[in-house]
């Protein structure tokens, strides 16, 4: 390999390497409202504050390891609220 060509393949594995430790770092529980539509917005921070208990309500919602957001179960739920 040249050195050029072995240049560009470290830098696309530090790429790489990135992407994965930035998708790892996300959390994995997600609060998330309904705008009227259909479409799955995240909470604010005020809407956090002003209901502390939003784990065990139906506006949570859990990532999942492709980054899916799926709404949470009712063992997760049941397990928020302890």
């Amino acid at each position: 390999m040249s050195p050029i060509s072995t240049r560009l393949a470290l830098l696309a594995g530090l790429g790489m390497l990135a992407m994965t430790v930035q998708a790892s770092a996300q959390p994995r529980w997600a609060c998330m409202t309904d705008d009227g539509y259909g479409r799955k917005l995240p909470c604010s921070m005020g809407y956090k504050a002003a209901n502390p208990n939003w784990k065990s309500s139906d506006a949570c919602h859990v990532k999942g390891k492709n980054g899916k957001v799926t709404p949470c179960t009712d063992a997760q739920k049941a397990a928020a609220a302890k």
